[in-house]
């Protein structure tokens, strides 16, 4: 039986996840909304904590986007603390770290707890000259705020008890295989630091890092709603396909990030082979052979709309070989994701179509039955996402003790239950999120004004945010606006306190303007010890 007294004890404790602050200009008046929740949550439990209850405040991962930064590597040791510097002193995220100082500082009978966990944007706060950087902005020369603050950065997740229920709290990277961490070499990192020593290369960055820095900013810097599109691969890449005229040189760097995960010599096995295991950090999860090369094959005869099945199997063999270099290795691929990020290459080599032609194949792939169920699935706060998924795969992940699993990381927010009586929350992420409705896909027109809106207006929000119509024959179609920002924030409060007994009620619950809260409908749950 697990022993209960060492782990941390609160009444009351708000989790928040994903709040990427960085340098860039922030969308939404977003910073302003998060300082509003950190006041709300100071005054809130101000107002009805009783003399000697606790309070926890939890920052669940991706506090600071470090790859969001401009001039960001992949592992900022160090130049960490001078992107840091730059990211306190903007002025749109001041209000955030004032509201936090505001919290910690409070001179409460029973002060605050500060828990940041570091997530797969932000390894570098476990570098003490970070850590010390984040003590002095938040809670200043006050030695009891600076003992308040703490910082879990192992991967392991932050363990608690609120009213006799056992709570985790990990961001949710652990069980996602594009964005482990390699703890390892941040041990060595901080060893080096401690020590004094010269700094070694021994963080090995995942390939969801690399992407971002090598990639994805690029690509943000024309097409800035590139990391806002969910689904995140099959519905962004063909959208992306359609808009640029030129994929092919925009995701360069993608075959040279796969090329450096490839031996000198294909595996001689029969058994798909993940590239991304090779040389770092495996994951928590077993790789499942998900199928990746006889997706990309499909899918690139479906773009192609064979009539001759053999001569465009031929096609395909000679651009997987000749262009991308992946001959011997195609057949070892066996995940989706790496497919996917794959077929602008595939699609592009194939065959140069003109754009009205790209962008209807683009929509023609987006139409695809299984994709628009994904998509459903995917704005659906009761449908089961990665994580939940891994759970089942693996149930011994998180133990049978646990009653409340929080987590992040998806920017989709959930409330599922899982285990034996137990119950997973994911607070979903404070950057917007582009959903595109079958309305505007199954229309070829509309579809084709959305493309060329995109491409010809540099003001995404414009785009995404209006409400979407078009006079066709005299009716007129109207469609919800393609963009949505819904920042949550996770509640757990002991039933004790309540006259109820020992328990623990958790509720979702949505935050707008001003730090305004409001619980979400159906994601109240109380679980009885």
């Amino acid at each position: 039986m697990p022993n209960h007294t060492r782990y941390p004890y609160f009444d009351c404790l708000h989790s928040l996840s994903d709040l990427h602050l960085s340098t860039a200009p922030s969308s939404f008046d977003l910073p302003c909304r998060l300082a509003g929740a950190i006041l709300y949550v100071t005054r809130r439990i101000g107002k009805t904590c009783q003399h000697g209850q606790r309070h926890a405040l939890v920052l669940n991962g991706d506090f600071i986007d470090f790859p969001g930064c401009e001039g960001s590597g992949f592992f900022n040791r160090h130049q960490a603390v001078e992107i840091l510097d730059k990211v306190i002193s903007s002025r749109q995220n001041g209000r955030v770290f004032n509201a936090l100082a505001r919290y910690i500082r409070s001179d409460r009978p029973q002060p605050s707890t500060l828990v940041i966990i570091a997530g797969n944007h932000d390894p570098e706060l476990c570098l003490p000259t970070v850590q010390k950087k984040l003590r002095d902005e938040i809670a200043g020369d006050d030695p009891g705020a600076r003992g308040r603050i703490r910082f879990v950065t192992d991967g392991a997740g932050f363990r608690c008890r609120v009213g006799g229920c056992n709570v985790l709290l990990m961001h949710g990277n652990e069980v996602d295989k594009h964005n482990t961490v390699d703890y390892e070499g941040l041990r060595m990192a901080c060893y080096d630091l401690t020590h004094d020593r010269m700094f070694s290369d021994t963080v090995t960055p995942s390939m969801g890092t690399m992407l971002v820095v090598r990639v994805i900013n690029t690509l943000k810097k024309k097409y800035p709603f590139v990391d806002m599109v969910k689904p995140e691969i099959d519905d962004n890449l063909p959208l992306l396909n359609a808009v640029c005229d030129d994929l092919r040189s925009e995701f360069r760097h993608v075959l040279a990030i796969l090329r450096s995960r490839l031996p000198v010599q294909p595996p001689d096995t029969e058994h798909p082979w993940n590239m991304l295991e090779s040389g770092y950090a495996r994951p928590v999860l077993p790789v499942m052979n998900q199928g990746g090369a006889d997706l990309l094959r499909d899918v690139f005869l479906e773009y192609l709309d064979a009539e001759n099945e053999s001569s465009e199997d031929e096609l395909f063999e000679d651009i997987v070989d000749e262009e991308l270099g992946l001959g011997p290795w195609i057949r070892f691929i066996s995940d989706r994701m790496l497919a996917n990020i794959l077929l602008p290459y595939v699609t592009v080599y194939s065959r140069p179509d003109s754009r009205e032609s790209r962008i209807e194949t683009a929509r023609k792939r987006l139409a695809d039955k299984k994709l628009k169920k994904q998509r459903q699935e995917t704005h659906n706060l009761e449908s089961k996402d990665a994580i939940i998924r891994a759970l089942e795969a693996s149930p011994s992940l998180v133990g049978s003790d646990i009653h409340f699993l929080v987590a992040g990381h998806t920017h989709l927010r959930r409330c599922h239950a899982f285990g034996r009586a137990q119950w997973y929350y994911n607070t979903g992420s404070w950057t917007p999120v582009v959903r595109l409705p079958d309305q505007i896909i199954d229309d070829k027109q509309i579809f084709s004004l959305l493309v060329n809106e995109i491409r010809n207006n540099k003001n995404y929000l414009k785009t995404f945010s209006g409400a979407w119509h078009i006079n066709e024959k005299g009716i007129d179609k109207q469609i919800e606006q393609l963009i949505y920002c819904h920042p949550s924030m996770v509640c757990l409060e002991s039933l004790a306190s309540q006259g109820h007994g020992t328990g623990c009620r958790a509720v979702l619950c949505d935050i707008y303007q001003h730090g305004r809260v409001r619980e979400i409908a159906g994601t109240r749950q109380e679980v009885y010890p």
